[in-house]
This record gives C-alpha cells, sequence and structure tokens, in this order.
C-alpha cells in the first residue's frame, strides 16, 4: 500500500515538474493537460472530490431566470460550475449519470427548487457541448437539452439522451 502511494506521489510530481518546464513526460510535446490525456490514476481522488462537488451543487444558493429572449441565466456564484472542468471527462460522466438523479438542490427557478439534475446540467455545460442532428432529435427537439423548469421525466430523458452521447463520445470538452 505504501508502495503504491509513493509511486503514485512520485508520478504526480514528475508530472507537475515536466508541466513547469513546458514539456511532457517523455521530454519532449505539450505536458498532458495539452494533449487530452488524464493523469489521475484508477481509484484516486477524482472520485471522490467529484462526490463532493456534486453534493454542493445541492446547497448551492441562486435562481434561474428567464431573459427577454427567452434564454435562462443563473444569478448567484457561478463558481462551483467551473469546479468541474480540470476533471474532463471523468466530469462529464459523473454530471451525467446526475441528469436524473432524485431530490433538489436550494437554487429556485419560477418560484419553486430545481430537481438536482438541473444543476447538473448547468455545469456539464460548463464542461462539454454537444451538437444534436435531425436523428437526435425528438419532436424537434434534443431530450438531452435541460432547463431550469425540467420536470423528472424530462431530466430521465435528458439522461438517457447524454448516456448515448457520451457512450458514443459524441461530445466536445469546452
Amino acid at each position: 500500500m505504501r508502495i503504491a502511494r509513493f509511486t503514485q506521489v512520485l508520478l504526480i510530481v514528475t508530472l507537475v515538474a515536466c508541466r513547469e518546464e513546458g514539456r511532457g513526460p517523455g521530454g519532449d510535446g505539450p505536458p498532458p493537460a495539452q494533449v487530452g490525456i488524464s493523469t489521475a490514476a484508477p481509484g484516486s481522488d477524482d472520485e471522490g472530490t467529484l462526490d463532493r462537488l456534486i453534493d454542493s451543487l445541492r446547497l448551492l444558493p441562486g435562481r434561474f431566470e428567464l431573459l427577454p429572449e427567452n434564454r435562462w441565466t443563473f444569478i448567484g456564484s457561478s463558481t462551483l460550475f467551473v469546479e468541474f472542468v480540470p476533471f474532463a471527462d471523468s466530469a462529464v460522466v459523473r454530471l451525467v449519470d446526475c441528469l436524473d438523479a432524485p431530490g433538489e438542490g436550494n437554487a429556485i427557478a419560477d418560484g419553486r427548487r430545481v430537481p438536482i439534475g438541473v444543476l447538473c446540467s448547468w455545469a456539464l455545460r460548463h464542461v462539454a457541448s454537444f451538437e444534436s442532428g435531425e436523428e437526435d432529435e425528438v419532436n424537434g427537439t434534443w431530450p438531452g437539452s435541460v432547463e431550469p423548469t425540467a420536470t423528472r421525466p424530462q431530466l430521465e430523458a435528458a439522461g438517457r439522451a447524454w448516456r448515448l452521447v457520451v457512450e458514443q463520445h459524441r461530445y466536445r470538452l469546452n
């Protein structure tokens, strides 16, 4: 156990040193963060951190308001949404799983607390995007698009739509 932890720490120190020198661990090329390779070890703290971030979404105060151009905006601190970005693909998977999770958050839309899935969707927008085509649409809209006023069935449909996108790796990291 100590040797595995030591190896993990050594790997992290090496990667940090390589990033500071502006090159990858092989001595040339861009640092790992620029080539899209996850440096997180399996079973690392990323899972626990993502769990804590999702739990924090539930407590996030704020409100969603519909703007005159028929677009929703979040009034409150967006810092928490941005904290998911460094986790890249891992965050996408966890946030997609959260889309149809039960429970509500503290944020409000139309005078009601929003489902946690709405907050996960809002965070997901900061991490990844997906351009749907006609084949992805149901009645002219893509079910993976979540409004702050989404109902439980809409959130379940969003979860199914996004899971297919993730399975086919058809999204783009922002």
